[in-house]
């Protein structure tokens, strides 16, 4: 009977040792995966840190700009185009005068067609019609002025957006936070609406159509939102 005894006590161990065996090895193992898992993480992390910074400097000089232009477009401070008043060889106080030497020689629009071409005058204030855009006619230190929304500089921030996919082709986003995720994502879509919105000011300012200024609003909107979702973002990571 003792012999059998010690037979199963060495079984027991034998059995325990092994199982204590393969359960290290498992923890060892997810320790290791886990231990790498971190540093891929920290890894991207700083990736998406490094880019968001440098997406930031570059909104940050694009909304400084964006914004004054709505502000001068919006109170026709915004000076599309100049001629000096004895480079004009007609009376610029004639309004027909200055609209047929206009016609011939508008030289902003050279690569233009319009259909409409006229000045009008309605008490202190003179205006050029071309088509469907008006732009405000000063003089100002001997110098024939046009302002309005035309002759516009897109100056579109230079932003990439890879980060969101960085943290999912890396498959960290399964370690990181929620908060972190989410604030991940927003500025990703934000990026994205942004960019787009960029392509219609652009193909709007090339063919020329109005409503360009509605557009440069929805701009700035994005580019302060994208700055206060960078700042959110900037300080989870």
């Amino acid at each position: 009977m003792a012999k059998h005894t010690i037979n199963r006590q060495q079984l027991v161990l034998e059995f325990v040792s092994v199982v204590f065996a393969v359960l290290l090895a498992l923890f060892l193992n997810a320790w290791r995966e886990d231990a790498a898992s971190q540093k891929q993480l920290l890894r991207v992390k700083e990736s998406i840190r490094t880019e968001i910074e440098k997406n930031d400097l570059e909104v940050k000089k694009s909304y400084d700009y964006r914004l004054k232009l709505v502000q001068d477009m919006s109170r026709r401070e915004h000076m599309v185009s100049f001629m000096r008043v004895d480079q004009i060889p007609v009376d610029i106080a004639n309004d027909q005068a200055l609209e047929r030497f206009l016609k011939n020689s508008l030289t902003f629009s050279s690569s233009r067609n319009y259909q409409e071409i006229a000045i009008k005058s309605s008490g202190d204030q003179r205006i050029l019609v071309l088509d469907k855009h008006v732009f405000q006619i000063r003089v100002e230190n001997d110098t024939l002025k046009l302002f309005g929304a035309g002759g516009i500089q897109l100056r579109t921030a230079g932003i990439s957006n890879r980060f969101w996919e960085k943290a999912q082709a890396t498959g960290t986003v399964g370690y990181m936070d929620l908060e972190l995720v989410d604030a991940i994502i927003n500025v990703h879509n934000l990026n994205l609406h942004y960019l787009s919105t960029a392509d219609d000011a652009i193909e709007m300012i090339y063919n020329g159509e109005p409503g360009v200024l509605s557009v440069l609003q929805d701009m700035v909107y994005f580019e302060s939102e994208i700055i206060k979702a960078d700042s959110v973002l900037l300080e989870l990571l």
